[in-house]
């Protein structure tokens, strides 16, 4: 069986989960491709997260770089993905990182001129966004509710999401969609949870005192600024330490020195700017007592609050979407409004004081054992083995998670 990933772009988490797709499935008796641009193929990202990359898996790196307005490079996407399909003839497609091309790719594909069903490859997609599973009203509800009925009703077998509370929302409407939905772990690397002291060693930061931060690639959404803004005003200022560990977008990295020069200056802000290995990003993590999460007008999964809640690291996450529902149900930490700056900085104190109480609750652990790498291959593969006509692997579902909160 010829077995194709489909990912043109490199920045964020995209590399990661090939790499674990890759893992899950490459020792299947299949002939596995990914089909990648030239870009993301020279990339640093790709070099960090599949330099080692199984000799049997072949690289075609030959997609259009992509460009545009959002809306213009999904649609690319989509033209790739087609042009991809016919160019490998593959059996089965995965794509994991399949907001917007899939929904529009599901409409596309009601019209049987697109592509010939007979033959067509099975394409099974990660949404890593259900925005159809949350409340919306008025023209939004009516394009949200149209973009479900398109997906139930695409060729796909099983359709993935990350986004766990999408999945709720999805599966309490009922209809084509939440019967081929499935929720799959947003997995949290299985990495050793270090000391904080041996942690701050490994980056070479000052090991004393207490630390918040923001860890990944950062820029404007990650709310460095209303991070930073809540701390000067919290009563920690001159107590603790702000880490941020990642590449940090150059404008975001001018407003820093800019706006908090006095925090600069009192080495108050720890910068690691670069792209981070995983063990160093798992180092970053351990080496704070807090994690900052409250990210701006983000509603989708966070894998670096599911991250930082494995390593047992409380978090201080935004008050919408996915994290206002997970963390406190979850127990994971405390959610704000970001842009409330006296509600922030309250926030800050409170779990920079009590961090070292911090313990996974029994309705936590269960979320932790969903998110490990192993219950994600067996999440991703499930679909391919059973066509390959092997026994299913043991999943644990969402809904032993959730069940007794």
């Amino acid at each position: 069986m010829r077995v194709m990933i489909f990912e043109p772009r490199w920045a964020g988490h995209h590399f990661v989960y090939v790499k674990h797709i890759i893992a899950a499935v490459s020792q299947l008796p299949i002939e596995l491709s990914l089909v990648t641009s030239r870009q993301a193929h020279e990339s640093a990202e790709f070099h960090q997260h599949l330099n080692g990359l199984d000799a049997r898996v072949k690289v075609a790196d030959w997609v259009q770089a992509l460009s545009g307005t959002p809306f213009q490079e999904t649609k690319m996407r989509v033209s790739q993905l087609v042009k991809a399909i016919k160019a490998q003839s593959p059996d089965h497609v995965f794509i994991p990182d399949a907001d917007g091309v899939f929904p529009l790719w599901s409409v596309t594909h009601l019209l049987p001129r697109v592509l010939p069903r007979r033959g067509m490859a099975e394409v099974e997609p990660i949404l890593l966004r259900c925005g159809a599973g949350y409340k919306s009203h008025g023209l939004r509800r009516v394009k949200m509710s149209s973009v479900a009925a398109a997906m139930g009703y695409s060729a796909a077998k099983i359709i993935h999401t990350i986004d766990t509370v999408g999945y709720e929302g999805i599966r309490a409407k009922g209809g084509a969609l939440a019967k081929k939905l499935r929720a799959l772990p947003d997995f949290a690397e299985d990495s050793p949870s270090l000391p904080r002291g041996f942690a701050r060693r490994v980056l070479g930061i000052p090991e004393d005192g207490l630390y918040i931060g923001s860890v990944g690639y950062l820029d404007g959404r990650k709310g460095v600024v209303e991070l930073l803004t809540a701390f000067s005003a919290s009563d920690f200022s001159q107590r603790a330490r702000v880490l941020l560990a990642g590449r940090v977008e150059p404008h975001l990295r001018a407003q820093i020195d800019r706006l908090f020069p006095e925090l600069v200056l009192a080495g108050r802000i720890i910068l690691v700017d670069r792209i981070l290995a995983d063990d160093e990003l798992n180092a970053a993590l351990c080496a704070m007592d807090v994690v900052g999460c409250a990210y701006i007008g983000h509603t989708a999964p966070s894998a670096i609050v599911s991250r930082a809640a494995v390593l047992g690291r409380p978090v201080i996450a935004a008050d919408a979407g996915w994290m206002g529902e997970i963390v406190p149900r979850f127990s994971l930490g405390v959610v704000v409004a970001p842009e409330n700056v006296q509600e922030y900085a309250k926030a800050i104190a409170n779990t920079l004081s009590t961090a070292d109480d911090f313990h996974a609750s029994p309705q936590g652990r269960r979320f932790f054992n969903f998110l490990s790498e192993k219950n994600f291959a067996m999440g991703i593969s499930a679909r391919l083995r059973a066509r390959l006509g092997m026994p299913p692997l043991p999943f644990q579902t969402w809904e032993t998670v959730v069940a007794g909160t």
